[in-house]
């Protein structure tokens, strides 16, 4: 079988790149999810895994740790902002996980 034109993600399923290229863009702008091969090359780079780690890793902690960790990424990003007065470059999600973090009741 050619699959020239075909990309596979680690979850077995074939996109064209230039899909993949859309839902990439989409995600940019704020206009949709990320690409799964996007998510799993986080977790990745992340944890410093290799393929095989990840498709043995409990999927339900790994995302809920990568949440978690984008979360207090965000959060650090928008203080160190603030301290030094360029908030203009902060990024929506970032305000976002800011404000939820700062709007919890204790």
């Amino acid at each position: 079988m050619d699959h020239s034109g075909l990309v596979r993600s680690a979850r077995g399923a074939e996109s064209r790149p230039k899909s993949i290229l859309a839902e990439l863009k989409a995600y940019a702008e704020g206009d949709g999810p990320p690409p799964i091969g996007l998510v799993e090359a986080r977790i990745i780079e992340r944890f410093h895994w290799s393929m095989d780690e990840l498709d043995q890793a409990d999927e339900g902690r790994t995302m809920r740790a990568l949440f978690l960790l984008n979360v207090a990424d965000g959060y650090r990003r928008v203080t160190n902002a603030v301290q030094s007065h360029s908030t203009d470059r902060v990024s929506e999600s970032d305000w976002i996980a800011y404000r939820t973090i700062r709007d919890l009741e204790e």
